[in-house]
């Protein structure tokens, strides 16, 4: 199993096509996700549970620790532990929005501040120079 801070973008698209088409067969995946030539290859790699040790060397797979699986037909689903990176990549998504016009709205107000100002010195200077009478 690939820890969850080891999911690569091209892991977490792959997921969300899955998670939001499935069951769907490895075919459509390669179809939907046209420019990625790894698709099968990180199928296999999500795919793959945590193996723990037995009795006499046999291993055993242990549940929930893949993030697809492969049904009868060998269409593709999400697991929970799948469902849950898509869920968590689209709160990291929503929440890098959010602080990019955090600070794209930090840089903006002191530019209407200092744009404000400069009306009113100019405003004020006209004023002063009898140029414009504003209290008529």
């Amino acid at each position: 199993m690939i820890p969850y801070q080891d999911l690569s973008e091209l892991d977490l698209q792959l997921l969300n096509a899955i998670y939001q088409n499935q069951p769907i067969s490895v075919k459509e995946l390669d179809s939907l996700l046209q420019n990625q030539h790894t698709v099968r290859l990180r199928i296999k790699l999500l795919a793959e549970p945590d193996w723990v040790p037995g009795i006499r060397g046999m291993k055993f797979a242990v549940d929930n620790t893949s993030y697809v699986s492969f049904d009868d037909t060998g269409a593709v689903r999400t697991t929970e532990l799948g469902k849950r990176a898509v869920e968590e990549w689209h709160l990291q998504k929503k929440e890098a929005s959010r602080k990019l016009w955090e600070i794209r709205l930090w840089k903006f107000f002191p530019i209407c501040i200092s744009l404000l100002a400069l009306i009113v010195a100019i405003v004020s200077l006209l004023e002063a120079l009898h140029w414009i009478h504003l209290e008529q």
